[in-house]
């Protein structure tokens, strides 16, 4: 893999986190009510957050599905 493909990867990862985080704090969820109301851990969404680790398509749609938003919501555009 090219390293400009990993940086955008590594970059992607952080602005997914990101948006995950916003909607998460827009609510004023704790982590901790995330991790209850979706089954994961608040270390694992906290890590998806951070953008150490890629959210699965599952995951998208259950945020997606929790906060009422759309996938378009949470990830961002290849322009981005």
């Amino acid at each position: 893999m090219s390293r400009t493909l990993t940086a955008y990867g590594d970059r992607l990862l952080v602005l997914v986190g990101d948006r995950l985080r916003g909607v998460r704090k827009r609510r004023k969820w704790t982590l901790e009510k995330l991790a209850s109301r979706t089954g994961m851990s608040a270390a694992q969404i906290s890590r998806m957050e951070c953008g150490k680790v890629g959210p699965s398509l599952l995951t998208l749609l259950e945020y997606s599905q929790v906060f009422g938003v759309s996938l378009k919501q949470l990830v961002p555009s290849v322009r981005e």
